[in-house]
């Protein structure tokens, strides 16, 4: 038998005990009546059958890949089971520390769903078709405490009490959703969780890079240790921070889930309650959550709503602050939370033409290799963008060369592709001119400024060798940008200069209007440019400040 039946062959044992326990608290005259009062139309499915465990394997598989809990119940399935104590059943009460008392709750309450004996035998003992704390009092020893707003079962919705007309004790009692699932043995995520945490898996190939910055995150978190203090991922891309949280997670034999901010209401019950939901998760599957927090950081959002957000985030920390892994652009701070700040490394340019070449590797010619190794120097790309501009450019081909007599090259595509790309950061900074078919002989100039002019495009298109092969970059660790100022009376091409530049390098040419760029308010002008020259840098671009003067 696979594990799930197994399970659940032992938790019909423990409600078969529990019946028993019931029975003893009947009048003598009454035991051999019961059985007469069975009510089968409410339950009619005494046992879990095979379609059943079917579904139980699907939710499994639909749902989660709960690989602790499943290494749980490979190492102690036959020693649980040969004892007929469930195993599920086990995990829930050691995970969420709940006492003998809870657990007879736990076993009555779902005993309520799966047994069909179990309605009449609540209705003889206290005259409700159902489990209440007056029947549990009666039947076991125990305290009213155990169902108060604090307590495990009811903090974490294992439990629910129906809202009706009787008093506290007397209030019927059932089985959560989420609990019944787990206890069967196909623990699912609440559906309520699953529209903002979602999975993480790391992506193929994995980077030398990546493996490093998740060694030191592992090296983080031991030196943190779980006093409180959290670690948080800065790069300027999310995507390698959820690869080296995914990483991490792997290595440690852990599920890690996402869950962004900007997915959190801002209203205090659902708050409360999305809380609570994590933390269950948290508790049960002994996972990690990656809390995408770049809200915090951004702009437009306004002071009030940041403030609920951080206490929401630094409520939710504290409870189990070993469980989670900040990520954003730039350092945040919680108001009782302490951080600790990890940069993750760049990924250079060697390994990202080893991501290029994985992505293109049925189509990888040496004239393939050469455009690949010019974008690497050209252009900062995230993995994320080089997956889909790879894949973009590849469906492009295929498709120009079926429709058209002379399509242009798969090099030519991912050009194309990866230029549509970079814009996106760029978008409402600067005026886009795309490439065009410019060269030498569209501008007259003396042979000395033409040759200057030449001399510029000659350095970007061989910086990779002298910086990176020849090792330069390390002599001169800033300041590798190329700058040039272009002087002269309105009509001697200046601008037609700088898009015969953009043109031979085979990238766009950024106009920038210095209207969009300066403002009255002090700061706001040098926000603007480190907007702009970071987009840029990260774009390839080629950047024009007409009038710069005004600026500079």
């Amino acid at each position: 038998m696979n594990w799930q039946q197994q399970n659940y062959n032992c938790l019909l044992a423990e409600i078969d005990g529990l019946k028993a326990s019931l029975r003893k608290k009947l009048p003598d005259q009454m035991h051999g009546d019961i059985d007469a009062k069975v009510i089968p139309e409410l339950h009619p499915a005494h046992r879990l059958g095979t379609s059943a465990v079917e579904v139980a394997q699907r939710a499994i598989d639909t749902h989660v890949r709960a690989s602790v809990i499943g290494s749980a119940i490979e190492n102690n399935e036959l020693a649980d089971c040969a004892g007929q104590t469930p195993v599920m059943l086990n995990n829930l009460c050691e995970l969420f520390g709940l006492s003998q008392f809870e657990r007879q709750l736990l076993v009555l309450c779902v005993a309520m769903e799966l047994d069909a004996e179990v309605p009449a035998l609540c209705m003889e003992l206290s005259q409700q078709p159902g489990p209440s704390m007056a029947l549990a009092l009666m039947c076991f020893e125990g305290h009213c405490s155990a169902m108060a707003e604090d307590a495990p079962l009811a903090y974490f919705r294992l439990i629910e009490l129906k809202q009706d007309n009787h008093s506290f004790v007397r209030r019927r009692m059932a089985i959560s959703d989420w609990a019944l699932f787990y206890l069967t043995g196909a623990p699912i995520v609440d559906p309520l969780l699953s529209t903002v945490v979602h999975p993480i898996e790391p992506f193929a190939p994995t980077l030398p890079t990546q493996v490093r910055n998740a060694e030191l995150l592992s090296e983080s978190r031991q030196c943190v240790g779980d006093g409180g203090t959290v670690v948080q991922l800065i790069s300027a891309t999310h995507d390698d921070q959820r690869q080296v949280a995914a990483l991490f997670a792997n290595s440690e034999g852990r599920e890690i889930f996402e869950l962004s901010l900007y997915q959190v209401s801002f209203r205090a019950g659902e708050q409360r309650t999305l809380l609570r939901r994590i933390a269950r998760e948290l508790i049960a599957r002994q996972c990690l959550i990656l809390i995408d927090c770049r809200r915090l950081t951004a702009d437009g959002e306004s002071k009030t709503d940041i403030h609920v957000l951080r206490n929401w985030l630094d409520c939710l920390i504290r409870e189990l602050p070993y469980a989670f892994v900040l990520c954003a652009t730039d350092q945040i701070e919680l108001p009782r939370t302490k951080i600790h700040y990890q940069r993750l490394a760049p990924i250079p340019a060697d390994e990202q033409i080893l991501l290029w070449q994985h992505c293109l590797k049925e189509n990888n010619t040496e004239e393939l290799q050469s455009t690949v190794a010019e974008l690497t120097a050209q252009y900062k790309l995230t993995a994320a963008q080089v997956r889909s501009i790879s894949r973009s450019a590849t469906i492009a081909h295929s498709a120009s060369r079926a429709d058209e007599s002379d399509p242009p090259g798969l090099g030519e595509e991912l050009r194309r592709h990866t230029r549509e790309q970079s814009r996106q950061d760029l978008r409402g900074l600067a005026q886009v001119i795309s490439p065009q078919h410019l060269g030498w002989n569209d501008l007259v100039l003396p042979e000395k400024e033409k040759g200057m002019l030449q001399s510029i495009v000659s350095q970007a298109r061989q910086r990779k060798q002298v910086y990176q092969q020849w090792g330069f970059a390390k002599q001169v660790p800033y300041g590798l940008g190329i700058c040039a100022l272009f002087a002269g009376g309105s009509g001697t091409g200046k601008t037609m200069a700088a898009r015969i530049v953009a043109s031979l390098l085979k990238l766009d040419l950024y106009h920038v209007d210095i209207s969009s760029v300066v403002d009255k308010y002090i700061g706001e002008t040098e926000k603007r440019l480190d907007k702009l020259f970071q987009a840029a840098e990260n774009s390839g671009a080629v950047l024009l400040f007409d009038e710069a003067d005004a600026l500079f």
